[in-house]
């Protein structure tokens, strides 16, 4: 929780700074490693959404599935590997996506 509130603080103050989608990506790792699925994934789409050319994207995309997989959403989760592939086909994130599609 203390990481989780740092990271609100840094956005509050900071809501423009060139890290601010790191910020909300680290958000939704909290609540990921929590297992608060439905509080992640409201973290990561956040980062999606307002940062799409952020340099987290891919691993929010990826983390999104992540998160439909460990809610059961095995469909969902899916869609969410194949557009990391599809967008952004030579990242880390995409071969992870490519393992979690496979398993």
């Amino acid at each position: 929780e203390a990481a989780y509130a740092a990271l609100s603080d840094f956005l509050a103050r900071w809501p423009s700074h060139p890290y601010a989608d790191n910020a909300v990506y680290w958000r939704g790792e909290v609540r990921y490693a929590q297992r608060q699925y439905v509080q992640a994934l409201h973290e990561f789409e956040d980062v999606v959404h307002r940062y799409p050319d952020g340099n987290k994207t891919a691993e929010a995309l990826l983390k999104i599935g992540l998160c439909h997989r460990r809610m059961g959403d095995m469909a969902r989760a899916h869609l969410y590997f194949q557009r990391v592939a599809r967008q952004f086909p030579d990242t880390d994130a995409a071969r992870a996506a490519a393992r979690e599609d496979a398993s």
